[in-house]
C-alpha cells in the first residue's frame, strides 16, 4: 500500500514540474509514504484484533453492537491520521 502511495505522490508532484525533482521533496515523498505505512498497518493490525474479538462479543451479546463499532471507528481513525499527516508533510 505504501509503495502505491508512493509512487502515486511521485507522479502526480512531479507530473506538473518540468524539472528534475530535488532531494528535499524525494525525502519529503519518503517520509510521507512511511508515514501513512506505519498508520495503516498499525490500524490494520488493531482492525484484525478487535475485528476477531468483536465478533465474539457480538456472539454472545448483540446489544454491544454500538460499541463494538465504535471500538472499530477509534481504530480507523488512526489510518485518517496518518492520511492527513502524510498530506501535510508533503504540503508543508
Amino acid at each position: 500500500m505504501a509503495i502505491i502511495f508512493l509512487c502515486s505522490i511521485t507522479i502526480l508532484g512531479n507530473g506538473a514540474q518540468a524539472q528534475e525533482p530535488s532531494a528535499a521533496s524525494s525525502f519529503k515523498e519518503i517520509g510521507a509514504a512511511i508515514a501513512f505505512s506505519i498508520a495503516a498497518a498499525a490500524a490494520a493490525i488493531g482492525m484484525g484484533q478487535i475485528g476477531s474479538t468483536g465478533i465474539s462479543v457480538l456472539a454472545e451479546k448483540p446489544e454491544m453492537l454500538s460499541k463494538v463499532l465504535m471500538i472499530l471507528l477509534f481504530v480507523e481513525a488512526i489510518a485518517i491520521y496518518g492520511l492527513v499527516l502524510a498530506f501535510l508533510i508533503l504540503l508543508g
